[in-house]
């Protein structure tokens, strides 16, 4: 069937970001200025779920097996066969005139067989289905990533735009004091530096919302879409054994892989019962020009050539390796599973870390550096220093809350579980 996305939503959500900034011009600062479409989370989310075309081919392959479920119910057609001659008489005795066969032959199923046959179409419409579970919630789930991206984008042009502000208002000031002799000629040097590096990480700032909308309107199909605030409070706890059971009762790989081993086990119980050919039911009439006769007979194939060893081996070897693919897969939803819930503990340990100390402490240093700077005490370099200590704090926490929200959107895709309500 088809694959959905890559192995990670997340990595090829940055990827895209990365193509995305380098294809994008200077034209779109003057892009983010104009009115953007703000969708909730459940928007777009729906939006995605009407316009995204691997959800099309998913359905595409249910219909497919359900038409060979269909055809599996089939009964196999008669044969008609219909002759005609013409009798020549040798002696006096016999009959010259025309001559009819008129024959009819239906092929028989053994009922096992015909069972068999039956169930593995079944299983395949299970497992295409699944896969089509399976699609939907990868597409969730970079719905959801790209949202929470752009949002966090957002926040740095946000920081970026703030953080350029206040390093012009320095450089003005430094300017001026350098002006009255008041302060060393490097300090202005310095002062400027900051504010063309503040400029650059405004613009990269804006390339990357850009391109964060645009991944975001690739699977919603609205041009130009951005989101509103996600207001939904992040889970205090995650219970691995609730996830874990949870992935075992609605993960949708789980049960591909259970209805791919039911067919194939359905496919070698079909190929066993064909073992011995089913019989053909035949019945026929033969006029003759002063008589007829009927007949009514069963032709049996005698399996003494063919037996049909190889097809036999041949299943059982397709269901060996059902059974091998199913533990696989379910061994690799569960080292995904431990993964990521070991990746969400991680960056929600970082995020508290930042929000319970170390952002405060940041804007503590740069106040305390400020007004050192005032009181002639310290120099532009420290209030600087101090300045960039903060916007790395700010952005680390961005980039912890991504992570933290990207670790639970995954925890949720495999899981099945709902951990983040989120508001209509």
């Amino acid at each position: 069937m088809h694959q959905a996305l890559t192995r990670t939503a997340r990595t090829k959500i940055r990827q895209g970001i990365l193509l995305l900034a380098c294809a994008l011009g200077s034209a779109q600062a003057s892009a983010l200025e104009a009115p953007v479409t703000r969708l909730a989370l459940s928007q777009a989310i729906e939006a995605a779920l009407h316009h995204y075309p691997d959800l099309g081919v998913a359905q595409a392959a249910i219909d497919e097996a359900r038409a060979q479920l269909v055809q599996a119910q089939a009964r196999p057609n008669p044969e008609l066969e219909l002759l005609t001659g013409r009798i020549h008489a040798r002696r006096d005795a016999g009959a010259p005139g025309p001559q009819y066969l008129l024959n009819l032959a239906q092929p028989l199923e053994w009922p096992e067989a015909r069972e068999a046959r039956q169930e593995s179409a079944r299983q395949e419409i299970v497992a295409a289905e699944a896969q089509a579970s399976q699609a939907r919630a990868e597409l969730i789930q970079q719905v959801k990533l790209a949202y929470i991206h752009v949002l966090s984008t957002e926040e740095s042009l946000r920081l970026a735009e703030e953080d350029q502000q206040h390093i012009l208002g320095v450089r003005d000031r430094v300017k001026a004091m350098v002006g009255v002799g008041e302060a060393p000629r490097y300090e202005a040097v310095k002062a400027e530096a900051e504010a063309l590096a503040a400029t650059r990480q405004v613009e990269t700032a804006r390339h990357q919302l850009q391109a964060a909308r645009g991944i975001l309107a690739n699977l919603t199909g609205s041009s130009g879409s951005a989101t509103g605030p996600l207001d939904a409070p992040l889970p205090e706890q995650v219970d691995m054994a609730t996830l874990r059971l949870g992935m075992e009762q609605t993960n949708p790989r789980y049960a591909r892989a259970r209805a791919a081993v039911a067919a194939a086990r359905a496919r070698v119980g079909e190929a066993r019962a064909d073992r011995i050919p089913p019989p053909t039911l035949k019945a026929g009439l033969e006029r003759y020009p002063d008589s007829d006769a009927w007949t009514v007979g069963l032709a049996m194939p005698i399996p003494l050539l063919d037996q049909r060893q190889g097809q036999v081996a041949a299943a059982e070897a397709r269901l060996d390796r059902a059974l091998a693919e199913g533990r696989l897969d379910m061994l690799m939803i569960e080292r995904e599973l431990e993964q990521g819930y070991h990746r969400y503990r991680s960056a929600r340990a970082q995020l508290q870390a930042i929000e319970g100390g170390l952002l405060a402490e940041a804007q503590d240093a740069l106040r305390v550096a400020e007004t050192a700077y005032r009181a002639g005490e310290r120099g532009i370099l420290d209030v600087l220093d101090a300045r960039r200590t903060l916007r790395a704090v700010r952005l680390d926490r961005i980039q912890a809350l991504f992570d933290t929200y990207a670790a639970l959107f995954d925890l949720e895709r495999l899981s099945g579980t709902e951990l983040l309500r989120v508001t209509p």
